[in-house]
């Protein structure tokens, strides 16, 4: 699954690695996104702009009954299609949802070891999303989940899952407002792990309220919660 990402890049640098027009909703680094947090995405309105989304899909057919089910942030690719909850906003909604990297928890026994992942190039990417809408919503326009697929061989050792990241060739057949549905699942592939990296982090990063650049940094071999599979930071 994908539980918690960062967004680091901000401003011009974040509209020109993106072909954004506008990305004034996200004003300032954030190192620790956490579900039911305001997200900025882009979806297939032009011009491409950054919009605010609320993270954790709620169904359209949710009755207030139902109100204290928890939101879905992950959507499995291989079930896309066929789960009515998902099944027309891969339809109608897909948007992107960009990120500098994320984060995933190796477990043994008890012990949770925090790792944090990216491109080996450190540039920003988007992660595959989909979204239901919110009609009069105030800030968030809706509410989004993040698909995952299959760990490639630089999550395997830590999670059996991973967030899709889409390629940049990817980004507008994904955002297309034509219905190609098999066409779009052939998009979720994991990311090429000659282009991945990762490496523990402090467990800091458990606290959603955590934030700051600390959270990315390298935790030394010493405070590990228990030895990696590669002894280290996986290149």
């Amino acid at each position: 699954m994908c539980g918690r990402y960062a967004l680091i890049t901000v401003g011009d640098e974040l509209a020109a690695a993106l072909g954004l027009a506008d990305v004034t909703v996200h004003a300032r680094a954030r190192y620790n996104i956490a579900p039911s947090q305001p997200v900025p995405v882009v979806t297939a309105a032009e011009p491409r702009r950054l919009v605010l989304m609320r993270w954790g899909l709620a169904p359209p057919w949710k009755t207030k009954d139902q109100s204290g089910a928890r939101p879905l942030i992950n959507a499995r690719a291989e079930s896309l299609a066929e789960r009515p909850t998902f099944r027309e906003p891969l339809r109608r909604h897909r948007c992107l949802v960009p990120a500098d990297g994320f984060y995933e928890w190796q477990r043994q026994g008890n012990r949770r070891q925090a790792w944090y992942f990216y491109r080996r190039d450190r540039r920003p990417f988007v992660f595959a999303g989909v979204y239901v809408p919110v009609a009069g919503g105030g800030e968030d326009v809706g509410t989004v989940a993040i698909v995952t697929c299959a760990p490639n061989s630089v999550l395997a050792p830590v999670h059996d899952r991973m967030p899709v990241l889409l390629a940049e060739g990817a980004r507008q057949v994904w955002l297309s407002a034509e219905d190609r549905v098999a066409e779009l699942l052939r998009l979720l592939q994991p990311f090429p792990s000659a282009e991945m990296a990762g490496h523990p982090v402090s467990a800091a990063v458990n606290t959603p309220r955590a934030d700051g650049a600390d959270l990315i940094r390298p935790l030394p071999q010493k405070e590990l919660q228990f030895q990696s599979p590669s002894g280290g930071p996986i290149r």
